[in-house]
């Protein structure tokens, strides 16, 4: 259950599992989510973690902030002033659940036309698979609670 604030875990992450204290136990639908993370990055052809080179920090590779970050921070600022919202006030959870938003709207705006649709709709259903609007996956609704992992798994 322990968990932390840095950006390049976090952005692999559901929502429910990022903080210092994430709101679910670990189950296998969070690393499927993880999965559809990784698929929207291969099918983009960027990466959402940057690295600095290394050079000045005795050749270790850092994280940093990169492209994805600021278009992130860009896009939540345009929704939060199409809204009619204050841009410089977010809770932690709000925003997780704003990169999910931005990560989901990706894959439905950006993937089909590079991957194909069965690609793009792969990529949704994983990102997608813990909510419980998502009827193919199960969703994370009382009814499906005490699904087993290996039905998960198929």
């Amino acid at each position: 259950m322990s968990g932390d604030i840095s950006w390049e875990r976090n952005v692999y992450r559901h929502p429910s599992r990022q903080g210092f204290d994430p709101a679910e136990k670990y189950r296998m639908q969070h690393d499927i989510y993880s999965l559809g993370v990784c698929l929207l990055e291969i099918g983009l052809w960027e990466s959402f973690v940057e690295y600095s080179t290394g050079v000045e920090n005795s050749g270790r590779p850092r994280t940093k902030f990169g492209r994805t970050y600021y278009q992130f921070e860009k896009w939540l600022d345009e929704r939060k002033t199409a809204a009619g919202e204050d841009s410089t006030t977010i809770t932690f959870n709000a925003l997780a659940l704003s990169l999910k938003d931005y990560l989901v709207e990706r894959a439905s705006t950006r993937l089909a036309p590079r991957m194909g649709d069965k690609y793009a709709h792969v990529v949704l259903q994983c990102l997608t698979c813990l909510d419980e609007e998502n009827e193919e996956f199960g969703g994370s609704g009382s009814e499906t609670e005490d699904v087993g992992e290996d039905t998960v798994a198929l």
